[in-house]
């Protein structure tokens, strides 16, 4: 489960911006990183599309 949907569960009467924000901090508190090409560890996405 992604950081913003764990944060829009706990908030969910927060606008997109305010989500974002407090994404953006727990990601910066955590030093967390985003996967940059998509596919870490794979990609359900792709494989759920027949790709």
């Amino acid at each position: 489960m992604s950081t913003g949907t764990k944060v829009r569960m706990l908030h969910a009467e927060w606008d997109d911006t305010a989500v974002q924000a407090e994404v953006a901090a727990i990601i910066a508190e955590t030093g967390a990183a985003m996967d940059p090409v998509g596919v870490f560890p794979f990609d359900t996405r792709q494989q759920q599309n027949g790709q």
